[in-house]
């Protein structure tokens, strides 16, 4: 069974997911460094996974304030969106000089709080909906309402265990 895990999706993908120009998404990787992993190299397709998409919208919801650009993709690389979003916690961005920081002062930074739950949620399901309509290696064939419903079960029921440890 495929899951959401085992499920990457393109450049282009993500761009429109996260309503923005593929050509600004590329910017964002070329110049400010943003999800460099998911770029492999010429000739080659870039491709991201659930955590990194999950960075991305970090990196897009800063540039949206009115973040540097270059600042933002520092700290979605390094952030850890995923974590928060499966614990059900929002992610706290510190603010340092105007800029957001990989370290937080609480007596001198200001902090920013980006809520992950609405747009995981819509993303997992957005990767169900790949893991349905792309070919399974193993069988050769398109995985179908089945494989979508297995990947939804198979995430919701992860996320509820992580979230019950959490607490």
């Amino acid at each position: 069974m495929r899951t959401i895990d085992d499920q990457m999706i393109s450049t282009e993908a993500l761009a429109g997911f996260l309503d923005v120009k593929v050509d600004t998404f590329r910017t964002w990787q070329k110049r400010d460094g943003l999800l460099r992993e998911g770029a492999p190299g010429r000739g080659k397709a870039a491709s991201f996974g659930f955590a990194a998409c999950l960075k991305a919208y970090v990196a897009k919801q800063l540039n949206d304030i009115g973040a540097n650009t270059g600042a933002s993709a520092t700290f979605a690389n390094h952030c850890d969106a995923l974590g928060q979003f499966m614990a059900g916690y929002p992610l706290v961005v510190p603010f340092r000089d105007g800029k957001p920081s990989l370290a937080y002062d609480r007596e001198r930074d200001m902090a920013l709080s980006i809520p992950l739950e609405k747009f995981g949620c819509e993303l997992a399901s957005f990767f169900c909906h790949h893991v349905a309509a792309t070919i399974d290696p193993e069988t050769g064939k398109y995985g179908g309402p089945d494989a979508f419903a297995n990947a939804k079960t198979d995430f919701e029921a992860h996320l509820i265990r992580v979230r019950a440890r959490a607490k």
